[in-house]
């Protein structure tokens, strides 16, 4: 492994509580790179140990030929990490995911003359601790330019690709799918669309457990708004197949997901409230909104993801400073519905930033993120939230009693509006936060 040029900080306070109603969700927060380079955006996956894999690009400034691809990883107890490519071109938006037999997946863009390349490897080929140029599979020719690549791997190990083209001088892009594995390599590109009037921009691409493969995207010649499209190949050929699905909103920020039952979630910004879809066997639901209208609007790089239990969970960076409060949030499922947004960081400046989470098989919850003051500088810093099964919200002074010591001191941060006392993580201390705490006094830990 390679000498990383960035050393983690050290661990900050635990954040973040659910509705009191259901188990609290408490996390372990650490600043892992804090440096002069802007470390954005990342991609987060917890394998079946609870071992938490991270990719990120990490680059002088936003536009750059320093930009390169890292791979860091905390399986042996400390943070480690991997510069990935080393060739003074641009690689950017990594995209990270393990399959059901615990392999890493790794894929990207990366500049060449003509544009851009989509390239990808996995950790079997070699770990990603040790992984580096040589161990690259370049996915797409390097006569047209190809971008924001996304990936799932199907029962089979076929690792299946979404992503789009990317044209100058007026030409529409289009949404392009093909797949790789170790014995047929690459294969043919499947141009989904072909429409010279309109864009289609940034496919998001699930496998359901039958292996039929559904990707999402925008098509439209807006820049953070358009129609949603969804296809799918359940078809007698196996050819791609437009479904709809009786949403007529403008969308951004796609992300799919199918379920170990075949469900179908498809999660959006919508204006100003970040929103999905799902299958119901006879089509999709009408759009859901998962937080409340006009107030957070979900910025870049957002990821979804399933728990072992079908659970979904849903990370996404909110900078509008008008709106509610700035910061990263997290929106989880339980058995009565979603959480209010959690509120896992604050203070974010309006920036470019990002947001990633993963739940292992074993429930571990990882969400990773960036800070940038984009407005003023090209410096981005890299967090990673992980959450702690063992933590105790009642016990506020951290002494591993719940008694009148907590209750009091509650009362105290209650009184001062310290964000401790924001129980429900809804951005407001309220009534609502003094009665959950009371609910979790009387249950003690």
């Amino acid at each position: 492994m390679r000498t990383p040029l960035r050393i983690a900080s050290g661990a900050m306070a635990a954040i973040g509580a659910v509705s009191v109603a259901q188990a609290q969700l408490s996390f372990d927060t650490e600043l892992l790179i804090q440096d002069t380079m802007f470390n954005n955006p990342v991609t987060v996956v917890v394998d079946a140990d609870g071992v938490v894999h991270l990719a990120y690009t990490s680059q002088f400034s936003t536009n750059s030929d320093s930009k390169e691809v890292w791979y860091a990883t905390n399986a042996t107890g400390e943070w480690e990490y991997n510069q990935i490519t080393d060739n003074n071109v641009r690689e950017e938006f990594p995209y990270l995911m393990i399959d059901s037999a615990g392999v890493l997946h790794l894929t990207f863009h990366t500049g060449i003359p003509a544009g851009n390349q989509v390239r990808y490897t996995n950790s079997a080929i070699r770990p990603l601790t040790d992984a580096g140029e040589a161990d690259l599979i370049n996915i797409t020719p390097d006569t047209d330019s190809y971008i924001f690549p996304k990936i799932d791997v199907d029962a089979d190990g076929v690792v299946h690709f979404a992503f789009q083209t990317q044209r100058f001088g007026g030409i529409q892009d289009d949404v392009v799918y093909t797949t790789w594995d170790a014995v047929n390599g690459v294969g043919p590109l499947n141009f989904l669309t072909n429409n010279a009037a309109l864009q289609h921009r940034e496919p998001a691409i699930a496998i359901g457990p039958d292996g039929v493969v559904h990707i999402a995207y925008e098509e439209g010649n807006g820049i953070f708004a358009n129609p949603l499209v969804y296809v799918n190949n359940d078809t007698p050929t196996g050819d791609f197949q437009t479904v709809g699905t009786g949403l007529f909103a403008n969308v951004s920020r796609i992300g799919i997901l199918a379920d170990s039952t075949g469900k179908i979630t498809i999660g959006f910004r919508n204006e100003d409230t970040f929103a999905i879809i799902e299958s119901n066997g006879a089509g999709f639901t009408p759009m859901q909104d998962l937080t409340a209208r006009g107030q957070f609007r979900a910025a870049f790089y957002d990821k979804f993801a399933l728990g072992p239990d079908d659970k979904r969970y849903f990370a996404f960076c909110h900078n509008i400073g008008s709106l509610a409060q700035p910061g990263v949030y997290l929106v989880a499922e339980t058995d009565t519905g979603f959480t209010e947004p959690i509120r896992m960081q604050g203070d974010a400046p309006q920036s470019n930033v990002s947001a990633s989470v993963s739940v292992g098989q074993d429930g571990t919850i990882a969400v990773g993120y960036t800070f940038s003051d984009f407005q003023t500088t090209v410096v981005a810093d890299l967090y990673i939230a992980i959450s702690d099964d063992d933590a105790c919200v009642a016990d506020l002074n951290g002494d591993g009693v719940v008694d009148a010591d907590d209750f009091f001191l509650f009362l105290q941060l209650f009184a001062s509006g310290d964000p401790r006392a924001d129980i429900n993580g809804d951005g407001v201390i309220d009534a609502d936060d003094f009665f959950g705490y009371l609910a979790l006094f009387a249950q003690g830990c």
